[in-house]
Order: C-alpha cells, then sequence, then structure tokens
C-alpha cells in the first residue's frame, strides 16, 4: 500500500511539475515583423550583420523582402536623412524609403547589445517603387534578432 501511494504521489508531482513549466511560445519569436498596407508580413528568415561601421538587417518571407542598411553603434532613432537605406521587395516590384517623400521614414533600435549580439527595435516608413506608387510599412518590430560581427 505504501508503495502504491508514494507511486500516486510521485505521479501527482510529476503531472504538477510539466504542467508549470514555461511554455515556448510564451517567448517572443526572434525575427521581424511589420504590416504592409495592412496586411500582417513575418520573416520566416531574419538576419543582421555588422561589418565596417554598417549595419544590415534582412528578413524574407514568400511575400517578400525587407532590408536596412544603417551606420549605428548603438540605441537611437534613424531616419532616411541619417545615412538609411529601407527598401522593400514584393515579386518584382522594389519599393525604396525617400526621405524627401517620407520624412517621417525611421528606425529606432531599442537594444543593440554588442555582448550578445542581439538587436532589436521598431520601423515605420512609406517605400516607393519607380513609377511613384508606394506602400506603407507600419507596426514594424525587430525582436531579440542575432547579428553577426566582423
Amino acid at each position: 500500500m505504501k508503495k502504491l501511494l508514494l507511486a500516486c504521489l510521485m505521479m501527482s508531482v510529476l503531472a504538477l511539475s510539466i504542467s508549470c513549466k514555461k511554455d515556448k511560445d510564451d517567448e517572443p519569436k526572434a525575427g521581424i515583423s511589420f504590416k504592409v498596407d495592412g496586411k500582417a508580413w513575418q520573416s520566416t528568415t531574419a538576419l543582421a550583420q555588422r561589418a565596417g561601421g554598417v549595419t544590415q538587417i534582412a528578413a524574407t518571407n514568400a511575400d517578400g523582402t525587407l532590408q536596412f542598411l544603417v551606420a549605428i553603434n548603438g540605441t537611437g532613432t534613424f531616419s532616411a536623412n541619417d545615412e538609411i537605406m529601407m527598401t522593400y521587395q514584393a515579386g518584382m516590384k522594389t519599393y525604396f524609403a525617400d526621405e524627401e517623400l517620407d520624412p517621417d521614414a525611421k528606425i529606432i533600435i531599442t537594444k543593440y547589445d554588442t555582448a550578445n549580439s542581439i538587436i532589436e527595435g521598431t520601423f515605420s516608413f512609406k517605400a516607393y517603387d519607380m513609377e511613384g506608387n508606394f506602400v506603407n510599412i507600419t507596426e514594424g518590430k525587430i525582436t531579440a534578432l542575432s547579428f553577426i560581427q566582423q
């Protein structure tokens, strides 16, 4: 009887400990997300690298590619006129942020951890193609993105 009681107690403790573990879905997913003209976009692949004083941040999924090139050494707000290039590509169309057409285009780096090689931030911009058509990139988030330092 003691063995049965002990076995039941151990099973209860095990079941309780398993149910109390933090679910990995609760952790923020590393990558880049934003909205293109109101439609949600989530990266399937995202990367960042720093070389020669310039940080490149890029993300892709089946719908397109997003890329930033910016001269940053830490946190701060960077606009299109701060020598930053912001592009979005969908299919055969490439859209560029332009400081004259969208003076509010910006990327805000909220975390630039060189010790752990992690970058985080937010962004928004209006991007134009060569014919003058544009897309609105809004609610952009860079979450726990690892970067390579060269």
